[in-house]
């Protein structure tokens, strides 16, 4: 099969389904992301994109999220089931709000334990404090949702005082 290499560093492979390709490399591995066929791959990681996640944000995100972004566990292999595989997340649990800001990866353990939650109060439950994951621990992109929705709240309270 014919291959060419684009000038981002992806490659497209030339046969019924157009495979899109990234690699890197993080900690001695090689990481790869086959983006095409909805499918996003790390070292023994994989990720299905069901929620139309475009290929160059799943990209990004997974260069970005390289540890669960609530616990930073690192995420277990394929294969064996558990609660560190790596999992797609919407931080505000809208799957219609697909941007860097709210798209992230955690462990399944911390996206089941979230679920619908909203991060303030997903993170008083027992899960985090068993899991020892508080505002200190969260990474980047969340903790700007956390502070998003702490302003937010402070913000609707003043209103309601008027």
């Amino acid at each position: 099969m014919p291959q060419s290499q684009c000038a981002s560093g992806f490659q497209e492979g030339l046969d019924d389904h157009v495979i899109l390709q990234r690699h890197f490399y993080t900690a001695g591995f090689a990481v790869y992301i086959t983006l095409g066929r909805t499918m996003t791959t790390l070292p023994h990681i994989q990720l299905q994109n069901q929620y139309g996640i475009p290929r160059d944000l799943a990209s990004l995100i997974v260069e970005r999220d390289r540890v669960c972004i609530y616990c930073k566990s690192e995420f277990a292999p394929i294969g064996p089931r558990g609660n560190r595989r790596a999992s797609w997340e919407h931080i505000i649990n809208d799957v219609n709000l697909i941007t860097p800001e709210n798209i992230a990866i955690c462990c399944t353990g911390c996206n089941s334990s979230k679920s619908d939650k909203d991060l303030r109060t997903w993170l008083q439950t027992p899960y985090c404090k068993r899991n020892s994951i508080s505002e200190e621990t969260l990474a980047p992109v969340a903790l700007a949702v956390l502070q998003l929705q702490i302003r937010r709240k402070s913000e609707s309270s003043v209103q309601e005082d008027t």
